[in-house]
Parts: structure tokens; C-alpha cells; sequence
């Protein structure tokens, strides 16, 4: 067993690789080192040879290293483990020792792999943070080598997806399936798309079967490391349950709608009196038309009967005048569904106008309006607000002889600015700042509840609305509402 080479030869042929060496005779004493080993115990050669391996380093002996010692002795089978050596300065370093028989006894290579041991401790440690970080947020967290097509799950995930923790890896296309087959196509390719662009972060809402079988609303973000070439070659990313934000969203959403119609009966209920007023002129007018024409026909006269045919034509008008009265009273009441449409601005704004004025004779209103403006939106609730603000306007110069509305709308690029402006007293400083908090009131009979519920149509449009309160008299309200609806921010689900 190789037992002539000699101790010097034996010693270079270590030290040139950078291991520790002993020999170890058949009755366990030590027969000679090399001098790294010595270095690493502290100790003089005379110390050590001759004696016990359990004399000597009796921890080590206790171990590994003398378990593999004593059971290649009698094994003659050569093993290699991992331990610690600890010298006699209390020096400890982290080797890997092979023990192989030599001679009569046995050869104890060992090396130092203290900075392999502390990178993989290290390495286990941060692994262990980012297991427990992974379980203390509400994300579930995922690796993706994407040339493997490796999906490897957080504990978190594993539990969201009905996954064993042995099954901790999956495909995509195991993934993709789970996706709502409404939003799957959408997800995959916005997903190819994020692949073979440039950018480091892909985001995406959808829908995703659960391991108990329903579906939860996800928002999901990636990010991509990527190769000098752009390539991605592997991403991090998180899944984000957003299913009880999102049904509590569409229940504020419903409360919102609620108020907004509620709003809408208490501003009939008040104009109560001004709409029978309406009703009754209309109404009025065809008794007469009728009575007058049944008069004539009773004379059977056949001269009367073009103003038979008049009279009847006039009633007719009446008729569908208060026609029109109680459609619009019935839209403006009506509880159903949001439509979001694409509508005429100016046809909006006439209706609200003569809507929001019934009853003021004395009103000057004024409309400028762009003939071609139209946005996207709810239509009623739009004219909700600007009846809102047209009355207020009316009732704020009740008895100013000269009183006048402008009601303007204007195209800015990608807003619809609409604006409707009085000459009446003005707001007043202390109530300016809180105008649009709830039962605020410009008015002394007012609830407060009209403008904050105007806030919150506009915004939920995503637009903007406020107030600005002339220096002598007047105010002037401003609405800022995009063409275009924003699809994931709209007007409460019910109206």
C-alpha cells in the first residue's frame, strides 16, 4: 500500500496540493504529520508522535473522523467525511478528511473547506430568510427559469395552488391552465409580448382557480433578468391575492351608486312641487285644445273641422311635452345598470339645462357648447351633476332680477372641460374650503349632500371637479372628465 514513499516525499506531495496529513499506526497512535497539520494544531511534532489518536485530539477522536477512523481499520475500505478539527489553541476549521488504509494503519488526508462551509451556511441562512420573508407578506412568490420552463413556488403559493411541497416546481402550461379560460389567451399574450420586448417588469390582472377549485381575482408582477443579448433567461415575480379588495372596492362602489340615486330622489322630492307646476301647464293645455274641438264638432259644421284638426294637433303637442317631462323625471329616478356610452355633451347639457331651470322664469341661461364634443361615461349621471349645479345656481340668485347662467363646454385634447357659471352672491370664504365635504351646504334649507355626491361621479369618471367663487360675485364650477372612459376606474356598477 505504497508504504515506502517516505515522509518527505509524502510531506511535498501534500503540502503542494494544501492538505493536512498523518499516518495513523494499527494500535491508533499517530506515526508521523506533515507540517500543515502541525500548523493547524500548535503543536510540536515530540507532542504528538507516538501518541493515542484519543490522547491526542479526543474531540476529534469522538466524532467523524474517528468514526470513519475505526471503521476503516477493520473495514479496509477508504471514506471521506466532512467535520470539524479543532487543535489544541482551540483553533476550529471546517475539513474534509479522507481516511484510507495504509500500510498496517491508515492515511488521514484532510482539507480545509472552512470558506466553502461558511458560503453554504451563509447560503442556507439567506435561503431560510427568504423562505420566511416569502411567508411573512401575503405575496406568493415564485422563481421562473424560463429556459427550463421552471415555475418554483414559495411555501405560501404552494398552499394557494393546492401543491405538495414535493411538487414544489411546475411548467408554465401547468400554470397557464389554471388561468380563467376568459383571461388566458390576454395573459399569454401580453406575457410573449413582455418576453420579446426590452422591459425588466411584466404586470397583469386575471383571474386564477384556486387548489379548492374557485377562482381568485390575481394581480401578478415579474421582474426579468435578462442576458447581455436581452434575452430573458429567468424572472421573480409575485402573485397578489387581490379578491377581497376588489369585492370590497364594488361594494363601495354599490353603496356610492345607492347615495347617487338617493341623492337623485331627494332632488325630485324637492322640486316636487315645481314639476306638478309643469304637469299641470301642458296637462291644462290639452282640456282646452280637446274641449274647445269637441265644442266645434258638437255643431257638426263641416267649416270648423281645420280647427278641429288644429286644436287636436295643439293637444297633441301638450301631450308630448308633458311626454318628455316625465321621461326625463323617470331617468333621472330610474335604478338600474351603468351605461357606459359614448354620448353628445350638447345633449346633455340642453337637457340639464331645462331640466335643472323648470319653474325659473326669471333665469337667463346661455349655452356654449362644442356641436361635435361627445365623451364616454354615464349619461345620467352626468346630467345628474349638472342639474345639481344648475339649480343650486338658480337658487342661489332666487329674486336677483338680473340673475344668469352660462353653462360652457369645451374640448381640451384629452379632457372635456365643462363649466357653469353664475352672477349670483358668491360663496363664502368659510365655506369654500369644505364645498364639497358631506352636509356642507350653500344653502340654509340645504342637506350637503349634492356636491360631494357630484365629486364622487366625476372622479369615478376620472375627472375632476371644483370651485372658484368670483372677488365681487359669482362662482363658477369646473369639471375636467376624460373622453374616454378609463376602463378600471368607471362609474359605480348600479345607478
Amino acid at each position: 500500500m505504497m508504504s515506502s514513499v517516505t515522509q518527505e516525499e509524502l510531506d511535498r506531495l501534500l503540502l503542494g496540493l494544501g492538505h493536512s496529513a498523518m499516518e495513523i499506526g494499527a494500535d491508533f497512535s499517530v506515526r508521523r504529520l506533515n507540517e500543515l497539520a502541525l500548523k493547524w494544531d500548535g503543536r510540536s511534532a515530540s507532542e504528538i508522535l507516538g501518541q493515542k489518536l484519543i490522547a491526542v485530539w479526543p474531540d476529534i477522536s469522538r466524532g467523524k473522523i474517528g468514526d470513519a477512523v475505526r471503521e476503516v481499520m477493520r473495514s479496509r475500505v477508504g471514506q471521506t467525511v466532512q467535520a470539524t478539527w479543532k487543535g489544541s489553541a482551540g483553533r476550529a476549521l471546517d475539513v474534509e478528511t479522507a481516511v484510507v488504509p495504509w500500510s498496517d494503519g491508515l492515511l488521514l488526508v484532510s482539507k480545509d473547506v472552512s470558506k466553502r462551509v461558511r458560503a453554504e451556511r451563509a447560503l442556507e441562512q439567506a435561503s431560510d430568510r427568504y423562505r420566511l420573508a416569502t411567508l411573512a407578506v401575503e405575496d406568493m412568490i415564485y422563481q421562473w427559469d424560463i429556459a427550463a420552463d421552471r415555475l418554483v413556488w414559495a411555501d405560501r403559493a404552494l398552499s394557494f395552488l393546492g401543491l405538495p411541497l414535493e411538487e414544489r416546481a411546475t411548467t408554465l402550461d401547468w400554470f397557464v391552465e389554471r388561468i380563467h379560460p376568459e383571461d388566458r389567451n390576454r395573459v399569454a399574450t401580453s406575457l410573449r409580448e413582455a418576453l420579446s420586448g426590452p422591459g425588466a417588469v411584466w404586470t397583469c390582472d386575471y383571474r386564477l382557480r384556486r387548489g379548492d377549485g374557485q377562482w381568485a381575482q390575481i394581480s401578478e408582477k415579474c421582474f426579468f433578468l435578462r442576458e447581455a443579448d436581452g434575452v430573458a433567461s429567468s424572472g421573480v415575480g409575485a402573485l397578489t391575492d387581490v379578491t377581497g379588495r376588489r369585492e370590497a372596492e364594488e361594494e363601495v362602489a354599490r353603496l356610492q351608486s345607492e347615495l347617487v340615486h338617493v341623492a337623485r330622489l331627494s332632488a325630485m322630492g324637492t322640486m316636487a312641487s315645481t314639476l306638478a307646476h309643469e304637469m299641470n301647464q301642458p296637462l291644462t293645455a290639452i282640456m282646452n285644445y280637446l274641449g274647445m274641438s269637441r265644442q266645434m264638432l258638437d255643431k257638426g259644421d263641416p267649416a270648423n273641422v281645420p280647427s278641429v284638426r288644429e286644436g287636436v294637433g295643439l293637444a297633441m303637442e301638450s301631450a308630448e311635452r308633458a311626454g318628455e317631462i316625465i321621461r326625463r323625471l323617470r331617468r333621472m329616478v330610474m335604478k338600474g345598470r351603468v351605461s357606459v356610452e359614448t354620448f353628445s355633451v350638447a345633449t346633455a347639457v340642453k337637457e340639464a339645462v331645462e331640466f335643472g331651470l323648470l319653474g325659473q322664469r326669471s333665469i337667463h341661461a346661455v349655452q356654449e357648447v362644442d356641436a361635435d364634443l361627445k365623451i364616454e361615461g354615464d349619461p345620467v349621471q352626468l346630467q345628474q351633476v349638472l342639474v345639481n349645479l344648475v339649480r343650486n345656481a338658480a337658487e342661489a340668485m332666487n329674486g336677483q332680477e338680473d340673475g344668469s347662467i352660462l353653462v360652457r363646454a369645451t374640448s381640451r385634447e384629452k379632457i372635456a372641460r365643462i363649466e357653469v357659471v353664475d352672477n349670483g352672491p358668491g360663496i363664502a370664504p368659510e365655506k369654500k374650503a369644505r364645498l364639497f365635504e358631506p352636509f356642507t351646504s350653500t344653502k340654509d334649507t340645504g342637506m350637503g349632500i349634492g356636491l360631494p355626491i357630484s365629486r364622487t361621479i366625476i372622479e369615478a369618471h376620472g375627472g375632476q371637479i371644483w370651485a372658484e367663487s368670483g372677488v365681487v360675485r359669482g362662482t363658477r364650477f369646473i369639471i375636467d372628465i376624460p373622453k374616454l372612459a378609463n376602463k378600471r376606474r368607471q362609474a359605480p356598477a348600479v345607478r
